[in-house]
C-alpha cells in the first residue's frame, strides 16, 4: 500500500507522495461504464507523524447528468456535501467529518462554472472565493508562476495558493482554474491550518485517483475542445 506524506499536498505543494491509485487503478472514467473495474472500497496508508495508519476509501462518482463527470476514491470520514447542477453551475464537496465532528471549512470543492462563462469573469469568481466566516482567500492569495504551477498544479491554467486568518483560525489551501471537456473549472483544497497532518494528505489521495469521464486524470486541457484562457499564468499578484 502506498505511504503519503503528512506535511503537505504532493499535487499542490510539490512534495511527493510515494505510490499510486490505490489497488492499481487503470484509470477508466466515470462516464465511459468501465469503471466497474475501481473496487467500491480500497485501503490506504498514511503516515501521520511518523507511525502508519489504515485508511478506508470509498468509490464516489458522479451522476451521468453531472456536466463533468468523474470518479474519485474519497476517505471514509470526508463526506459528499452536495453535488447539484444549475444555471449557475454545479458544485461537489467533500468534507472533513473527522472522529464524527464535521467541518464545512475543510474541504475539497469542485465547481463547474455554467456553459458560456467568460474566462475573465471565472477568474474573478476564483479570486473572490469565500469558504471561512464570509473572508474570501484573496486576503492571503499568491499567484504561482508558469513553472510552479506545472509542478504542483499541472491541470491549472491560473493557479494560487493562500494563507489567511478569519475569526482567529488560520487557513491553508490551493484554488485553480482549468478547462475540460469545453467547460472551466475551479478546483479548491481549503482547510484550518491545525488539519494540516491529516487533511492535507487525504486530499491529496483523493485527487490522485480522480478521473474524468474520458478517463483521464486531473491534467491540463489538451483536447480541442477545451477553452483556451487569453491571459498567460499569473507571475504577479492579482
Amino acid at each position: 500500500m502506498p505511504t503519503r506524506s503528512p506535511l503537505i499536498l504532493s499535487l499542490f505543494f510539490g512534495v511527493g507522495c510515494a505510490g499510486g491509485d490505490p489497488g492499481g487503478d487503470t484509470g477508466e472514467g466515470a462516464a465511459s461504464g468501465e469503471t466497474e473495474s475501481r473496487p467500491a472500497a480500497m485501503t490506504d496508508t498514511l503516515m501521520i507523524e511518523g507511525s502508519p495508519q489504515p485508511l478506508a476509501l470509498r468509490l464516489f462518482r458522479t451522476d451521468d447528468d453531472f456536466p463533468l463527470p468523474f470518479s474519485a476514491y474519497v476517505p471514509e470520514d470526508m463526506t459528499r456535501a452536495s453535488e447539484g447542477d444549475d444555471e449557475d453551475g454545479a458544485s461537489v464537496r467533500f468534507v472533513a467529518e473527522f472522529g464524527g465532528v464535521r467541518n464545512e471549512r475543510a474541504l475539497v470543492h469542485l465547481f463547474v462554472h455554467p456553459v458560456g462563462t467568460d474566462p475573465q469573469q471565472a477568474l474573478a469568481v476564483v479570486r473572490a472565493y469565500e469558504a471561512a466566516a464570509g473572508v474570501p482567500v484573496s486576503r492571503g492569495i499568491e499567484p504561482l508562476g508558469e513553472s510552479e504551477t506545472l509542478r504542483r498544479m499541472p491541470w491549472a491554467d491560473h493557479a494560487y495558493v493562500f494563507r489567511y486568518q478569519a475569526s482567529g483560525t488560520w487557513y491553508l489551501g490551493t484554488i485553480g482554474l482549468g478547462s475540460h471537456a469545453g467547460r472551466l473549472y475551479h478546483l479548491v483544497v481549503h482547510y484550518p491550518a491545525e488539519y494540516g497532518d491529516g487533511f492535507g494528505p487525504r486530499a491529496a489521495i483523493l485527487l490522485d485517483t480522480w478521473r474524468w469521464g474520458d478517463g483521464s486524470p486531473l491534467q491540463h486541457g489538451t483536447g480541442a475542445s477545451d477553452i483556451t484562457i487569453p491571459s498567460a499564468r499569473p507571475d504577479t499578484a492579482p
